[in-house]
């Protein structure tokens, strides 16, 4: 299991409250291509049914590989670590999307 989902399982009102989010996010994108179709099916040669696959899809795997990731390396470059992690030979974003992900 990814490591930054054990330590989010400790507290179970963060996996409530990021479910959440991600199904806000989802309805706002949702509502959004809604109105960009406005009742037609087939909109620039994508239809409706591909195009609302494709958020569900996208939304869910982007929530699924950044998994507190913008929160991290916010906190890593307000304690002034960012230092540290820029002086390693290894590629700073890299290194925190596998550590994120097991």
């Amino acid at each position: 299991m990814f490591t930054s989902m054990k330590r989010a399982l400790i507290y179970p009102i963060t996996i409530i409250t990021d479910n959440l989010i991600i199904l806000v996010d989802v309805m706002v994108f949702y509502s959004i291509w809604k109105a960009i179709y406005n009742g037609e099916n087939i909109f620039t040669g994508i239809s409706y049914s591909q195009i609302i696959t494709y958020i569900i899809v996208a939304r869910l795997l982007y929530h699924l590989f950044s998994w507190g990731i913008n929160g991290e390396i916010s906190k890593i470059i307000k304690n002034g670590d960012i230092t540290i992690e820029l002086i390693r030979p290894v590629r700073f974003l890299c290194s925190e999307i596998f550590f994120k992900n097991g």
